[in-house]
């Protein structure tokens, strides 16, 4: 587990970088509007059950490729700040906003800026504490190990649906270790936390199991269940990525908490 470490809280501050437009994929035409916001070395397209089942409940669900991600541009700017930039400019009023590890980090930082930026976050095992060391910089290395392939990654996660094999294969293909590595090292080490805790919206916690290889501490978890406006919950035997691992719980949990708390 990747999760317990100590570090400095996060110092939100703006940024007068400028924001670079995001491509994007989107499902629905409903009222009610849903962002997705991937993690660091994945895509958009990671979403592909998720936006149609939300777009089946009404809303307009729109993905986005971060910053050097996908099809999206990148310029050699990788800060938690550049990429939060580039979020907010796709506006806010969002009626929820969901991410995943980083793009979870990236959902809490962009609530704290801008108040009216969702009505509410799901946050799939969020990268809200972590130290940039040799260890976690070679448990991201480890996905990019060649050769990058859907063969090779059908072997490595045989429970995975097809198509998030080859999605996670085209998405490591696009953005680079080296962008990651440039990311996590660019940022340096987060504790957002106390961010995260003094937000008001309501907010859903999905933790990996922490017997794999969770960024959500147990104890993260209890913590956050004793916070007014959080629903936090662990999925049993699920690795970090519990929207390939366990769409179901994944779906059950963030239907039912959409349905109580988006009008």
């Amino acid at each position: 587990m990747l999760a317990s470490w100590s570090a400095a809280a996060i110092g939100l501050r703006r940024t007068d970088a400028v924001a670079l437009p995001l491509n994007t994929i989107s499902w629905g035409d409903g009222p009610r509007k849903a962002l997705l916001l991937h993690g660091a070395s994945s895509s958009a397209e990671v979403w592909w059950r998720l936006g149609p089942d939300l777009a089946g409940l009404g809303f307009t669900a729109v993905a986005a490729d971060l910053r050097g991600h996908g099809l999206s541009p990148r310029n050699g700017e990788w800060t938690e700040s550049d990429y939060r930039s580039d979020v907010l400019a796709m506006g806010g009023d969002w009626d929820v906003v969901a991410g995943h590890s980083f793009g979870g980090l990236l959902a809490v930082t962009a609530q704290a800026e801008a108040q009216d930026f969702a009505g509410a976050l799901v946050l799939e095992d969020p990268a809200l504490r972590y130290r940039v060391t040799d260890e976690f910089l070679g448990w991201l290395e480890e996905e990019f190990a060649e050769p990058i392939t859907v063969e090779r990654m059908r072997a490595a996660r045989p429970e995975w649906d097809p198509q998030d094999v080859e999605t996670k294969v085209r998405a490591l293909n696009a953005v680079g270790f080296q962008a990651i590595r440039d990311t996590f090292t660019s940022t340096g080490d987060i504790d957002a936390w106390a961010t995260f805790g003094g937000l008001t919206v309501p907010r859903l916690l999905l933790a990996a199991d922490p017997r794999k290889d969770a960024l959500v501490a147990a104890e993260d978890v209890a913590a956050a269940r004793l916070l007014e406006g959080v629903e936090a919950m662990t999925i049993a035997g699920s690795s970090h990525s519990i929207h390939r691992d366990s769409y179901g719980a994944f779906w059950q949990a963030t239907r039912d908490f959409v349905e109580r708390h988006v009008p």
